[in-house]
């Protein structure tokens, strides 16, 4: 399996050197305000370096499906048919969710962050942007949210198998928001905004995630008969078979 991944990392590697530079050049067109004259580097090995690990990046993604392809492969012999379902359906949420933080932080908050720091230059002081610097946070502030955004899934799966309970989620809940806020600000660069940015989107999804875990007992309970199924939606947010159905 190991060496079947790595061959498709090798393989999409050349992708990625081929779009590492007109990828950065996207990217300070769409961080940096009109008028922005390019970026610096002060180390001679930069440039080359920083390709190569935007390369071995674009290789990560482009052959991130085989490779999640694999290790379920690996994974699926050992688990039961209802726990495969579970797995398979909170999968597709995964995928979502990882791109939804992605989107958000390219989208909304990197040029946020930048034009903020940018708005402090006069006559007296100029910015001058590091290849580093910029190639670092585009590449780990998307990383940071996308994985962070995988908690509600996490959630999900620790109240459904019954190994915490939504009341005991909802009494942790000032806990919860210091962790995340601590995980934001290990996660992104060190400036508040990006912190914040990444901590609140966290915490309403815990909200959301709360309320769903909370429906999911009631029904579970014989408390909610009346609440539709998740299927009547075309959305299972708990796959396997319901614990009422046949009852």
């Amino acid at each position: 399996m190991l060496l079947r991944c790595a061959a498709a990392m090798a393989v999409a590697f050349p992708l990625g050197l081929a779009v590492a530079w007109p990828g950065v050049r996207w990217l300070a067109r769409w961080l940096f305000p009109p008028g922005f004259q390019g970026l610096y580097y002060n180390r001679l090995a930069d440039p080359f370096i920083l390709k190569i690990k935007f390369a071995l990046i674009v290789a990560l993604v482009v052959s991130c499906p085989f490779v999640l392809w694999e290790i379920w492969r690996f994974v699926a012999p050992g688990l039961r048919e209802r726990e495969q379902r579970a797995v398979r359906g909170w999968f597709g949420w995964a995928v979502l969710l990882f791109a939804a933080g992605v989107a958000l932080s390219v989208g909304f908050i990197m040029p946020l962050v930048v034009r903020f720091f940018l708005g402090f230059q006069d006559e007296w002081l100029t910015a001058l942007p590091e290849l580093r610097d910029v190639l670092d946070m585009t590449l780990w502030v998307p990383l940071a949210f996308g994985l962070v955004f995988q908690f509600p899934i996490f959630l999900l799966m620790l109240t459904r198998f019954g190994v915490v309970r939504p009341a005991t989620l909802a009494h942790a809940r000032p806990y919860i928001i210091v962790g995340l806020l601590i995980v934001s600000a290990i996660l992104t660069p060190p400036d508040v905004i990006s912190q914040v940015a990444l901590a609140l989107p966290s915490w309403l999804l815990f909200e959301a995630t709360l309320l769903i875990a909370r429906r999911r007992e009631r029904r579970d309970a014989g408390m909610d008969t009346t609440a539709p199924d998740d299927g009547d939606y075309g959305l299972d947010l708990y796959p396997g078979e319901n614990p009422n159905k046949g009852a």
